[in-house]
């Protein structure tokens, strides 16, 4: 009987430390799924990084671009005022010229 215990207890440990082995190999794959998960995490942190500095720079060169069209409508506003002032001296020149055209062929047969 001594020699069942015997023989039990070491078939008892046997299992023992294949439970321990395969626990601890399941342990190591574990830790290895876990490293590869920050790896992974960390490589998706870094390209929102690039993404996020990428987007706050194309956001930057929209306002500097809206600004420079702000500018020109102001400019082509200004000249197309500044064209419109021109042309109504202009409009207001031709009417005092042809007035004084009008009064002197007016005042010409009179004088004849």
């Amino acid at each position: 009987m001594r020699r069942d215990n015997v023989a039990g207890c070491f078939c008892f440990d046997c299992f023992l430390k294949d439970e321990i082995h395969e626990l601890t190999d399941q342990i190591n794959q574990s830790a290895h799924r876990v490293q590869d998960v920050e790896k992974v995490s960390k490589r998706f942190e870094s390209e929102r990084d690039e993404l996020q500095v990428t987007l706050e720079e194309a956001e930057a060169a929209l306002e500097q671009e809206e600004a420079k069209v702000e500018r020109s409508l102001a400019d082509v506003a200004a000249a197309k005022d500044e064209m419109e002032r021109r042309l109504a001296e202009k409009d207001e020149e031709f009417e005092s010229l042809r007035y004084a055209r009008h009064c002197s062929t007016s005042c010409l047969p009179s004088h004849i």
